[in-house]
């Protein structure tokens, strides 16, 4: 399992890895809470500190503070630090847009996305292009 998103915020497990099964009861366990999943449902649209989502939620802090670690430590959640105008605030993130689990799949195709369209030049108007497609290198 690899620490490191890809550039859509997704992350994969593969359930035949002990490293990745590890990741994964973390993971179970971060879900298995109601509380847990309202705060998800709450970072989903914006990024709060913990003081809002108590609020919001209409939990205790330190409840929050509790949820909000077990979240991180799944890497479903990211949390910073920032000056506040009294205190330093833990500000909550979400970390993630997807989770995959694959079931003894063929790890050499995972993530590849390889398109090959042949066209002439000039026949576009836009284009996006990004290293390594090989139009573009660093």
């Amino acid at each position: 399992m690899s620490d490191i998103l890809n550039v859509n915020k997704d992350l994969t497990f593969f359930i035949d890895s002990d490293e990745d099964s590890k990741h994964v009861y973390k993971l179970a366990r971060a879900l298995a809470s109601e509380e847990r999943i309202r705060i998800l449902r709450l970072l989903a649209c914006q990024p709060m500190n913990i003081y809002e989502i108590g609020r919001q939620l209409n939990l205790p802090f330190s409840t929050v503070s509790n949820h909000v670690a077990v979240l991180e430590d799944a890497q479903i959640i990211f949390v910073s630090t920032q000056q506040g105008k009294k205190r330093h605030v833990k500000m909550c993130s979400r970390q993630l847009s997807r989770l995959v689990f694959l079931f003894q799949e063929n790890r050499d195709t995972v993530n590849q996305e390889i398109y090959t369209i042949e066209m002439p030049v000039g026949h576009f108007v836009e284009a996006n292009i990004s290293a390594p497609c090989g139009l573009y290198s660093i």
